[in-house]
């Protein structure tokens, strides 16, 4: 039941299109065939996120643009992974 709730979020997220943060505009849709999400970002950064079924949690990876790195931390309080790129 718990992928078919995150399904819906990540569903909602898909009409959004041109979304700011942070001062960057991304896009995020759904590929299918290979059944993951990708986010897109104007600076090149790429987030793919995919369900694992037995920890049945997503699971993102942030690919930077090319000549760049990125590190992420966990924000302790929301318990979520900030990831800047230089």
């Amino acid at each position: 039941m718990r992928s078919k709730h995150w399904g819906v979020v990540l569903l909602a997220l898909t009409w959004v299109v041109g979304v700011e943060t942070r001062g960057q505009k991304c896009f995020t849709y759904e590929e299918k065939t290979m059944q993951r999400w990708q986010t897109l970002y104007d600076d090149g950064t790429r987030g793919t996120s995919t369900y694992n079924r037995p920890l049945e949690r997503w699971e993102t990876t942030i690919t930077p643009p090319l000549g760049q790195r990125c590190t992420g931390r966990l924000n302790p309080r929301t318990q979520q992974v900030e990831v800047h790129c230089r």
